[in-house]
């Protein structure tokens, strides 16, 4: 019952995200551009888009280094988390030793 109350949320929730997106493209599309009005020759911004470009590019062509360095980020913060849960019980252990 809970979940089909999550569903319908799922459901209208999408249907407002598309209708919202969809607006942007036809206006995007569909309207007549305005008079007058060019892209900026800026040095950096094509600069920058370039860069944003190769990047993209380079996580579609070799996605497995980037998925191997968060799974080697993992497993640090794993290896971490598990060292301090043993200094912590080892910690705990002493003091109620000591009491």
């Amino acid at each position: 019952n809970a979940m089909v109350v999550l569903v319908v949320i799922a459901v209208l929730n999408s249907a407002i995200a598309a209708a919202y997106y969809l607006r942007i493209v036809a206006s995007c599309y569909l309207r007549k551009p305005a008079d007058g009005v060019r892209a900026s020759p800026c040095r950096a911004l094509q600069v920058s888009i370039a860069a944003c470009a190769l990047v993209v590019l380079a996580v579609f062509l070799r996605p497995g280094v980037l998925f191997d360095r968060a799974r080697d980020a993992m497993d640090r913060a794993e290896t971490a988390r598990v060292a301090t849960v043993d200094v912590d019980d080892s910690q705990s252990a002493t003091r109620s030793r000591n009491q």
